[in-house]
């Protein structure tokens, strides 16, 4: 079980996955429009197939707001 901190919230992993299984799992359409950052490194889309989930990652993601 991987433990690691989404949004500054704690969640567990059963298994290892990469980003964007782990944004499906969680409820998050990939296709939206979409920042993460890994352990306080952004990771572009094209990263995201590739990029691991490991044990105390701390993943922020963010949506941008509109306004003015």
């Amino acid at each position: 079980m991987l433990e690691i901190s989404v949004n500054g919230e704690r969640k567990a992993l059963a298994q290892v996955m990469v980003l964007e299984q782990a944004m499906q799992a969680w409820g998050f359409d990939p296709a939206d429009t979409l920042v993460i950052a890994v352990n306080q490194t952004f990771v572009p889309r094209d990263r995201w197939m590739d990029t691991e989930i490991q044990a105390a990652d701390e993943i922020d993601i963010l949506q941008p707001i509109v306004g003015g």
